[in-house]
């Protein structure tokens, strides 16, 4: 599912923006973003993000996961994988370092509220979803595109985080490509698994940083708080039954 958030051109197509704006708002009201990263690489995006979602009257606030240097370098040995850096695989050490940042991760998260959202954007940071999972608060992992689809380092990291990261309810990744009139757009999309749904923007890269920027984040963020809401925050755990009227 892909919708394009444009400037309108048109009183309808105003309103329509304006409508879009509101849902989104709304989806997120009562409820705190927050911006979550452990290592100088994702720091840059959380910031931007916040300010970014600030602007349109989302609350928001930065969680700085105060990790370790052992940690932070496991870190930024998978962060480079995911991007595709042909690095060593990591060991049992790295394994146990992960596995003790799940084990303390509650004391982490003391500031997030049932309901809220966070959204980080670095392989520390992912190790925090069961622990904000089982604080009822919706966990997204910002992915920075860029490597290909399918990469020997990619692949392994990925193996290597799948272990500790099952309590994420989704992804988001952002990404320009040509659109079919030659203009350059930005897309920004989530993969939430629980719903079996990929939901997404198309932005004309041109108004990339103004008012279409923000619905688009907005309302991709509040499509994931949405569909996990029937259920439970941190994913259906099962499909709800089909019940015949009476």
């Amino acid at each position: 599912m892909i919708e394009q958030v444009d400037l309108p051109t048109s009183v309808r197509r105003m309103r329509a923006l304006d409508a879009a704006r509101e849902r989104a708002i709304d989806g997120l009201a009562g409820r705190t973003v927050w911006c979550a990263t452990a290592l100088p690489s994702g720091r840059g995006f959380a910031q931007l993000l916040r300010t970014r979602l600030q602007w349109g009257g989302v609350a928001c606030g930065m969680l700085d996961v105060h990790a370790r240097e052992e940690l932070r370098d496991v870190g930024e040995h998978l962060d480079a994988m995911l991007a595709g850096a042909s690095l060593a695989p990591l060991g049992d050490a790295d394994r146990e370092i992960c596995a003790a940042c799940v084990r303390d991760s509650e004391e982490l998260v003391q500031a997030v509220e049932p309901d809220d959202v966070v959204v980080v954007h670095d392989a520390v940071g992912a190790l925090l979803a069961q622990a904000l999972r089982e604080r009822g608060t919706h966990a997204i992992w910002h992915l920075r595109t860029g490597a290909p689809l399918r990469h020997p380092a990619t692949d392994t990291a990925r193996a290597f985080l799948r272990h500790y990261t099952d309590g994420i309810d989704a992804y988001v990744a952002t990404w320009s490509r040509p659109s079919a009139r030659g203009a350059v757009v930005e897309r920004i999309a989530a993969l939430v698994p629980s719903a079996d749904l990929i939901a997404g923007r198309e932005i004309p890269a041109r108004y990339a940083s103004g008012e279409p920027r923000l619905v688009g984040w907005t309302s991709v963020l509040a499509d994931v708080v949405d569909v996990d809401r029937d259920e439970t925050v941190g994913g259906r755990l099962h499909a709800r039954p089909v019940v015949p009227a009476r």
